[in-house]
């Protein structure tokens, strides 16, 4: 497996990698908020709203409809080395597959999986 990331994720503590996509793109990086290009936003947005590896072709077709299939893997190529760089991954590649990785914590997974819980004891009066 491939991985961009070049430490050890530290035990305890906030994530060091959180993305926010409710209310709005903020990717912070040990509790930093950090710039990120455009194309790197929609990127690292668009993998995080999946929960399994995606092609990379699938990804560039999707991302880039008014390109050829060659211009829009490139400006995907282009967008994933833009990437801020971390002690941790947060995106993954093997072969043509691409995925968001399981450290990043993103608020719109959270929320979903709360829902899926439905209410507890504590929220029935």
């Amino acid at each position: 497996m491939e991985s961009r990331g070049r430490g050890l994720r530290t035990i305890g503590g906030p994530p060091p990698v959180s993305l926010r996509l409710l209310g709005g793109f903020e990717l912070r990086i040990d509790d930093k908020a950090v710039a990120v290009p455009i194309s790197t936003r929609r990127v690292v947005a668009f993998l995080a709203l999946r929960d399994r590896p995606v092609n990379r072709g699938y990804v560039a077709g999707n991302l880039w409809l008014d390109k050829n299939d060659q211009r829009a893997n490139a400006n995907l190529r282009s967008a994933l080395w833009r990437l801020p760089r971390t002690d941790g991954d947060i995106v993954l590649t093997k072969g043509s597959d691409v995925w968001l990785s399981d450290s990043v914590a993103v608020d719109i997974r959270q929320m979903t999986a709360l829902a899926r819980q439905g209410p507890t004891e504590d929220d029935v009066e």
